[in-house]
């Protein structure tokens, strides 16, 4: 639950889903804790009062969820070790967040764990998006 960190800053948390069922294979505990990771994140690095928007959508033939935030962004020299794991940006606002470095790393493998994929685009001063991607299934 994301709420205990995110109402002291006053950050909301906006979910836009489809009006159709969209369905994958998937670990609970495993997506639970990857969205999770990438929840915090987007409260962490988002502004005093802002949204942090999540969506999931069907998109090539997979489930598709992201989540948004209007943090400072991930600088571009940074962006090709975000998923390793320690990483941390040396940005004066980005270290002066708690962490260890290892949550994106996490969250990579247990996306990969279950077949899917995690990734983002992100811009200075614009906000970043992380995606996380698992194949449908035709099950319920």
């Amino acid at each position: 639950d994301i709420r205990p960190y995110a109402a002291p800053r006053n950050i909301s948390v906006e979910a836009k889903l489809p009006e159709a069922n969209i369905c994958a294979n998937f670990d609970p505990v495993r997506l639970k804790q990857a969205l999770a990771n990438l929840l915090s994140n987007a409260v962490k690095f988002s502004p005093d009062g802002e949204t942090v928007q999540v969506e999931l959508q069907e998109r090539d033939k997979q489930a598709v969820m992201t989540i948004k935030d209007r943090g400072p962004g991930i600088p571009e020299e940074f962006q090709p070790r975000v998923f390793q794991r320690f990483a941390q940006a040396d940005s004066s606002s980005a270290r002066s967040k708690e962490g260890t470095g290892l949550g994106l790393a996490i969250t990579k493998e247990l996306m990969a764990a279950m077949g899917g994929d995690v990734g983002f685009d992100s811009e200075v001063d614009q906000g970043t998006v992380f995606w996380v991607a698992l194949p449908l299934s035709s099950e319920f």
